[in-house]
């Protein structure tokens, strides 16, 4: 089962907001994880939105996952996990910036 249907799943919004803190503590601390401002347009067309309920206010966030990356969009902040070094590498160059851990 990939990412997208598993969360998908989901029978509450309490499991999805558990699973949105696991997650969102990855993308943010991960060994294998990158952040960085939110340029204008930006857009993931590689990635497929994860069906999570949206937040309210400060804490709204779509979240998106491809093959060996999962990406939360805030609304100007990117934060990025990877499977492998090699990938995140690949999603930073493909999506330029200036990435904090880079």
């Amino acid at each position: 089962m990939d990412l997208v249907t598993g969360l998908s799943s989901l029978e509450t919004r309490a499991d999805a907001w558990r699973v949105d803190q696991v997650l969102w503590d990855t993308v943010e601390n991960g060994p294998l994880s990158d952040g960085r401002d939110e340029e204008d347009d930006e857009s993931f067309p590689e990635l497929t939105p994860v069906p999570f309920p949206h937040y309210p206010g400060d804490y709204a966030a779509q979240w998106y996952a491809g093959e060996d990356v999962i990406l939360r969009h805030y609304p100007s902040w990117i934060a990025v996990a990877a499977r492998t070094p090699s990938a995140l590498d690949a999603f930073r160059e493909a999506h330029g910036g200036d990435w904090v851990n880079e």
